[in-house]
């Protein structure tokens, strides 16, 4: 499914126009000096989840779950006991159950940079949290770019159910790589 939906993007992509400072949203940004060509996508990325799980445990000790995605992988995934016990499902949406319906029910992809991250974002994250389901603790999405000029696309898709409650912190960050001299 996931393979079906990325070349349905892809398609509609190649006919999408680039952004231009000509649009009201773009207006007062630089757009126009956007060089999609200079980035690429990481294929094998540095997955060391241990340098970020560190950084959650210091930010967010007591959590219901932890998500590390790095360059757009996801290098490791931890659902507290108590979370998978309530049904919460939190993981690659190819892995999860639910995983298509969640990330189906995306809006707002119709533009360039919308149906490029779905077309070609390598591994989306879906949080799907049960009916009734209350969590007491964060779940945590660290995200981190770690390739020089990587075209990481990273993708969080999250789904309530009616009553449920959840906080989920999606943090970015980012490391600048280089080769040594």
């Amino acid at each position: 499914w996931l393979d079906a939906r990325r070349a349905d993007a892809a398609a509609r992509l190649a006919l999408a126009p680039l952004p231009s400072a000509d649009e009201e949203v773009w207006r007062y940004s630089p757009i126009d000096a956007l060089d999609l060509a200079a980035f690429g996508p990481v294929v094998a990325p540095d997955l060391d989840p241990d340098r970020d799980r560190a950084l959650a445990d210091a930010l967010v000790p007591d959590r219901a779950a932890l998500v590390v995605v790095v360059d757009g992988h996801v290098a490791t995934v931890e659902l507290a006991d108590r979370s998978a016990g309530a049904g919460v499902a939190v993981g690659r949406a190819t892995e999860v159950a639910t995983g298509e319906a969640v990330l189906g029910a995306g809006a707002g992809l119709d533009d360039h940079f919308g149906l490029l991250n779905d077309a070609h974002a390598p591994d989306p994250v879906v949080v799907d949290v049960p009916r009734g389901v209350a969590l007491d603790a964060p779940i945590v999405v660290v995200h981190r770019t770690r390739s020089e000029g990587a075209l990481a696309l990273p993708r969080l898709a999250v789904r309530l159910g009616d009553g449920a409650q959840a906080t989920v912190v999606d943090g970015a960050t980012s490391m600048r790589v280089s080769a040594p001299a």
